[in-house]
């Protein structure tokens, strides 16, 4: 039962950590797209740019994602090798006879959720570890310590470097949604 309660505290402090990343380091960006053209032809073009996945795509980079007439939300994917850690989140308006979209860039809710699984594991890793360590005083269990720590700290510097890239993948979300609603 002790063990459920520090798993579950864990968890708890996972989710308030990554809140913080998402808020501090990863800062939302507002954003707001003019489009030329009807709110129906915006959310068609906007959904022809959105390709899925599949391995033979040949592009390095594109969008994937969902557009309706009351959410959007896009993504980029770099061929092979991962998804994005930033995400648009979105929705059309019509304002003084313009149709605008309106949105933020902020890190996705898929990233938030697996970085807080993925500490609250190791944090609980780590934690039965010292206890067992401290209990027992078992020293075999210090090299799995060691393990655990290093993941945390391999961890953190994937979120710094995805952090760092986040800016290009909001330059090129950005930039694909401009060409597609500007009226040529």
């Amino acid at each position: 039962m002790t063990m459920l309660i520090i798993a579950i505290t864990f968890l708890c402090i996972s989710i308030a950590m990554v809140a913080w990343i998402s808020k501090i380091a990863m800062k939302t960006v507002d954003v707001r797209f003019t489009s030329g053209f009807s709110i129906q032809d915006s959310i068609h073009r906007l959904s022809m740019i959105c390709m899925p996945f599949n391995f033979s795509t040949r592009q390095m980079r594109w969008i994937f994602g969902s557009v309706t007439e009351s959410k959007v939300v896009l993504e980029c994917r770099t061929h092979g090798v991962k998804r994005s850690f930033t995400q648009f989140y979105g929705a059309f308006r019509s304002e003084e006879s313009m149709i605008v979209l309106t949105g933020k860039f902020v890190m996705s809710s898929r990233a938030q959720l697996s970085l807080a699984l993925w500490f609250s594991a190791l944090g609980f890793g780590f934690v039965f570890l010292a206890r067992e360590l401290v209990a027992r005083y078992n020293q075999s269990l210090l090299v799995p310590m060691l393990f655990v720590s290093g993941m945390i700290v391999f961890t953190a510097w994937i979120i710094k470097i995805r952090i760092i890239e986040s800016p290009d993948e909001m330059k090129f979300i950005s930039s694909e949604i401009e060409n597609t609603l500007r009226a040529i």
